[in-house]
């Protein structure tokens, strides 16, 4: 974590220019990640009738989609 925070707020080759358009970026990306990630378990608690006890296979649907659309 730290190297990537070293490497976010060094100016690339010495120049500082964008330097706050860069940091907030990097903010909100991280604001977003953390938010979409907390829905999590709440899929955990869904009640779907015909899938109880298999609220697991909802997350590893939401990890499929999320790493599919990755590579496309």
């Amino acid at each position: 974590m730290s190297s990537c925070c070293c490497r976010l707020c060094r100016p690339c080759g010495g120049e500082a220019r964008n330097f706050l358009v860069r940091i907030a970026e990097m903010q909100w990306a991280l604001m977003i990640c953390v938010y979409c990630a907390s829905h999590v378990p709440a899929l955990l608690n869904l009640r779907i009738p015909g899938y109880e006890r298999r609220n697991v296979l909802l997350i590893a649907f939401l990890v499929i989609v999320v790493q599919i659309r990755d590579v496309l």
